[in-house]
């Protein structure tokens, strides 16, 4: 079989034959059950019958007379009595799915149906089915209060105070009346129940006109879902994407973060970081039920959507502008979860799944210290546990030996006489390397929904929905690195420079969403609970060249992380008074805990006349040698501790204005949130002696019979910095009024205005230790520093914001923006001390900054021909005031140290198409597939600031004029991580019984690692990304099987830099040639590669 492939790229592409056959084997299985499946259900002759009560003999002789089609069936159905049997124009097929309930089933052989009967079992009981949805106007919002009748029956109920209803029935077809107070009363034909299912519909109400006391609308059920589904498209108040429960449903998805994909304008980096208009996630703002969620990465925004199931999902949005009643911290564009506490049904659904990595799974798979069987589960076994009771302190001056205690003249102790005994309490093991082979991938998910019908309460429903979740990766991937080498030539293809290593990431995650509500005509009451634990180890293993040495080493960094989230949240939504006014209220608590527990750097040079190839001589250095924190081997434990509280409260009230609805809203939200982290270093030292030769590996030098003070013998030295890095806290107070009317029914203005405070405080704790410890060793004199010890800031904004949108038509709106949005720094932001970021390798730092404020512009036109499509064209202009970047200020440096910096400003301006489009207007055989995509052009550019030398320091008076003053840097380039462009598109194909989807993804080159002098600043290549899902049901449309490819290209990550495309002269900097892409023809240099494989993914669901 030839198995090379062109796939939207200029090389060839060789795709594993294996993956061909399977997906060949797949389609020649979907489109032939496709074909035998053909059966009496596929008959579209339409029937209009209704009977109260039949003899089912009477029944098939009037469909026989009807149709045409030829019924044969034996006397015994003389006997049988079908009742509510009701239908206007109705596939033939479907009435005969409908009555199988009653022991009857059929056969089609031409234009000849065969009748069947077995006498159902007497005990058992026909389940009643559900109609259920929710009831919402003009807006898109809910309507409390609406009346919900089922005309054969005389049932009804009032819609919930959202808007939501749900109504028991036996299995059959009706016709349902809505109607509410000043808007046009519609009855539904058409509305088919099944035995034990729900059927879904949702009902858009119109006003009616004021001259008129009652008009009555008739609709056929699927011309209203319809409208329903149009409803929450176009409706919505802002420049908005997003994807509804009822969407997602016909998706194979499985978790929030497959979802997010499908979204336009959203592109996912590892199913955790979020990606919108070509902006990286810290201009991006992820939410779950209205709580931003806490960050997972010590130096980045995050969050693992992927813990969350698509069944416990209401809805995903993504707003684009912002209106006064929800914050608003993004650029980009902001991400909303909504999850259900009451569901309309009752479910159960079991997931297992499976994956192979291509260059992982099988393959040997390196741990530093081993691997405990609660790594599988997220939790220490204490390998990784931290002696207790350690003592930090200060060499006394002059001496060596660590022992040697003594003070200083302001009465400040040094050494520490059990330096020693307290080395022999750390577990060497630690460092010992164990080699496993990678096993698979896997994932397990259970979830289940339970609602119950409170009886003699009419309306009255109580529920809960809850998931577990279980994920575990090991995974291999592959880099080359010269950024430890000077920038100006090409080194990565030189053996004897590039450094080749891997990186073996172990991830296991178990997460529990436990959701539960009370509703009733007036009210509802919900419970939110989020609970994840996350347990990730990073360990990186290079072989480098280090000039230092003139030999070949091995860098080892290994650093285990563990996390764990706990999120609770109370919301409630209340009817007041008969005239529409809501209140709405919600409290929430959040605990967040983050250990990095014995993370470890130790490096080995080559054993002599071992060709480079025996790593055995540690890297163990003496105080003398040591020139700062992270540059030589050591291990560390920090803790980092977050709790959140956050309250809200708001009330809206309906109201007419020149004869058309509006309604006002006013409402207040705060939070209060705190945060602190401490740390404890030990770094590896040994005795001043140039006779030392040390060819032991650590787990062997660092053994308590081998631990000491002398020749080739180590220690551990706990430095007085030890202990607190900072203790934040902060608090939000917003207070906000909101105006949402409509105009000449074609106009709605959605404006009002937001005041926001804010209060920031982070105390640098290792910094004020620092300056305390100084003082006491030095008394008298004065201390300079230039790191603060305490950074933030208070302020008050205020936040205006208008959003106006106009109906041509019930497909078609233009929209108009302009809003004012804010990023604040976070804690991390703000912390100044420095954190070691292996994939960067370079450490963090933050400092005193300040909010970046943001000028929205947005224009939008969008165009639905169906439910699940749409066509759109968005412009927008973003001026970015103070915007924050991570800078490296000093290239060149033996450490590479990034630190979060305010620049002055940036633009951003752009064009954005998004489509989302069936094929069934080419021919209707092509219904079921879906084309749909996004793409973005984006033009960005950030005003930097530079220190440069004051002209007006005079050495003479230091005190008058400062050295070094912040200038406008006369240097154009893009904002960090902004991209000129987006790419996503994919083809979808779904039906009863099979799916299949091939999604593309390309962004364009962005700044990835930025320098104050240009020729060291790094860059993201291009990366296209290519993944296929294929999913069938199975088991009477219970079970499903998905297998999905991932990195169907097998694309690497490649950084590079245009040093060679750049002059500098003082503190000025010139581009002499190129441009940012990469064009090696301008001298453009490789700096950093990795490679990531192939995933390929098994699994099967089935719902119970």
């Amino acid at each position: 079989m030839h198995c090379n492939f062109h796939i939207l790229t200029d090389k060839l592409i060789k795709i594993n034959c294996n993956t061909q056959k399977i997906i060949l084997l797949f389609f020649f299985i979907l489109f032939a059950k496709s074909l035998a499946a053909q059966s009496y259900r596929d008959i579209k002759t339409p029937v209009s019958i209704r009977f109260n009560e039949v003899n089912a003999s009477v029944l098939f002789k009037e469909l026989d007379k009807q149709t045409g089609y030829k019924f044969n069936f034996d006397d015994v159905l003389q006997g049988v009595i079908l009742k509510n049997i009701s239908y206007n124009r109705a596939p033939l097929g479907k009435i005969l799915s409908d009555i199988t309930h009653a022991g009857l089933s059929f056969s089609l052989v031409n234009r000849s149906i065969s009748v069947n009967y077995v006498k159902p079992d007497p005990v058992r009981r026909v389940q009643p089915g559900k109609i259920g949805g929710k009831i919402v106007d003009e807006k898109g919002e809910g309507m409390p209060g609406a009346s919900i009748k089922i005309l054969e029956q005389n049932q009804g109920i009032q819609s919930s105070v959202d808007g939501s209803y749900v109504l028991n029935a036996v299995p059959g077809t009706y016709t349902l009346e809505i109607s509410y107070i000043s808007y046009q009363t519609k009855r539904i034909t058409g509305v088919g129940v099944k035995e034990g299912q729900l059927t879904s519909l949702n009902v858009e109400m119109r006003p009616a006109a004021g001259a008129l006391k009652e008009v009555v609308v008739t609709g056929n059920y699927k011309k209203e879902s319809v409208a329903g589904l149009y409803a929450q498209q176009k409706n919505s108040a802002s420049v908005t994407d997003g994807i509804s429960a009822e969407q997602i449903a016909k998706t194979p998805d499985n978790n929030v973060a497959s979802v997010l994909k499908r979204v336009n304008g959203i592109t996912m980096l590892d199913n955790k970081y979020v990606v919108v208009r070509g902006l990286t996630e810290r201009y991006n703002q992820a939410m779950i039920d209205g709580l931003t969620v806490p960050n997972t990465d010590m130096n980045r925004r995050n969050f693992s959507f992927d813990l969350i199931p698509t069944e416990l999902v209401s809805s995903v949005v993504v707003n684009k502008t912002a209106t006064p009643d929800v914050p608003s911290e993004f650029v980009g564009g902001q991400v909303i979860v909504n999850t259900l506490a009451i569901p309309e049904q009752n479910f159960m659904t079991l997931n297992v799944g499976a994956a192979y990595n291509s260059q992982s799974t099988g393959k040997d798979f390196l741990s530093a210290g081993g691997r405990g069987n609660k790594d599988f589960f997220g939790f220490d076994d204490g390998r990784r546990k931290m002696p207790d009771n350690l003592v930090s302190w200060t060499p006394t001056q002059g001496q060596d030996d660590p022992r040697v205690e003594g003070t200083t003249v302001g009465g400040y102790k040094t050494g520490y006489a059990g330096a020693i005994e307290q080395s022999k309490r750390f577990n060497s093991e630690s460092f010992r390397l164990y080699n496993y082979k990678a096993s698979p991938n896997q994932n397990y998910r259970f979830t289940i929904g339970r609602v119950y019908d409170l009886k003699g309460q009419q309306g009255l429903r109580i529920g809960f929905t809850g998931g577990l979740t279980y994920r575990n990766t090991q995974q291999i991937n592959t880099f080359e690195t010269v950024r430890d080498w000077e920038v100006l030539h090409d080194y990565i293809d030189k053996p004897d420079t590039a450094g080749k290593g891997k990186a073996y990431v172990f991830n296991s995650n178990f997460g529990v969403v436990l959701n539960g509500g009370i509703q009733g005509e007036r009210f509802k009451v919900n419970l939110r609970n989020l609970y994840t634990q996350t347990f990730n180890e990073d360990f990186y293993q290079t072989t480098v060249f280090n000039r230092d040495l003139g030999l070949k080493a091995q860098n080892n960094f290994v650093d285990p992380m563990y996390s764990r989230i706990q999120q609770h949240k109370i919301d409630g939504e209340n009817s007041i008074g008969k005239k529409g006014m809501k209140l709405n209220w919600s409290g929430a608590f959040t605990r967040m805990n983050q250990d990095h527990r014995d993370t470890r750097k130790f490096n080995y040079a080559a054993l002599s006349n071992t060709f480079g190839t025996f790593y055995q001589r540690p890297n163990v250095v003496t105080a003398a040698d040591v020139p700062g924190n992270y540059m030589w081997d050591y291990r560390l434990w920090t803790a980092i501790k977050e709790r959140d509280y956050n309250w809200s409260v708001s009330l809206s009230q309906p109201f007419n204005f020149l004869q058309d609805k509006s309604l006002v809203k006013v409402g207040y939200t705060g939070w209060y949130k705190k945060r602190s982290q401490d740390i404890t270093m030990a770094q590896v030292f040994a005795q001043r002696n140039p006779n030392h030769n040390f060819t032991d590996p650590y787990e062997t030098l660092l053994t308590p019979d081998r631990v000491g003070y002398g020749l080739n013998k180590a220690y551990y030295f706990l430095d007085n910095t030890n202990g607190g890095l900072f203790n934040a806290d902060s608090k939000y107070h917003a207070a906000y009024l909101m105006l949402d009317q409509r105009f000449f029914q074609k106009l709605r203005v959605v404006y009002g205005l937001r005041a926001e405070n804010f209060n920031l405080k982070n105390r640098q704790e290792d910094e004020i230790r620092r300056r305390m410890i100084e003082q006491m060793k030095r008394p008298g004199q004065t201390f300079i520093s230039d790191v603060p010890i305490l950074t933030g800031e208070k302020n008050w904004n205020f936040l205006p914001s208008v959003n106006l949108t106009y109906s041509f038509n019930s497909k078609m709106n233009l929209r108009a923006a302009y809003t004012k949005t804010m990023i604040r720094p976070d804690f991390r932001e703000t912390s100044t001390f420095t954190f070691p970021d292996p994939l960067l390798e370079a450490g963090i730092k933050g400092g005193n900054l300040s909010s970046t404020k943001i000028q929205n512009v947005d224009l939008r036109y969008e165009f639905y021909p169906n439910p699940d499509e749409i066509f759109s064209v968005s412009g927008f202009y973003k001026y970015i005031d103070r915007p924050v970047e991570l800078i490296n200020e000093n290239p060149g440096t033996n450490t590479v140290i990034l630190e979060y910096k305010n620049q002055h400003s940036a633009k951003n301006m752009g064009l954005e198409i998004e489509w989302r489009k069936s094929l069934g207007f080419i021919n209707p055989a092509l219904q079921n597939f879906n084309l749909f995509g996004n793409a973005a052009w984006i033009w960005s550019e950030v005003k930097t600031l530079i220190k440069i030398s004051n002209p007006n320091y005079d050495p003479k008076n230091p005190g008058k004029e400062p050295k070094e003053i912040t200038a406008i840097q006369p240097l154009k380039r893009p904002l960090i991580g902004q991209s000129p462009y987006i790419i996503n598109a994919g083809l979808s194909y779904q039906s009863r019984f099979a799916g299949a989807t091939l999604s593309f993804n390309r962004s364009g080159y962005r700044s990835y690692l930025i320098a104050v002098n240009p020729a060291n600043t790094e860059f993201q290549s291009p990366r296209s990304l290519m993944d296929l899902q294929l999913s069938a049901r199975v088991l009477k449309q219970k079970g499903e099987i998905k297998f999905n490819v991932s990195n169907l290209l097998n694309t690497q990550d490649v950084y590079y830099n245009n040093a060679n495309s750049w002059k500098s002269e003082a503190q000025s900097y010139e581009r002499i040639k190129g441009t940012d892409k990469y064009e090696p023809e301008f001298g453009d240099n490789i700096r950093y590669r990795m490679k990531y494989g192939r995933t390929y993914n098994l699994s099967f669901t089935y719902n119970f």
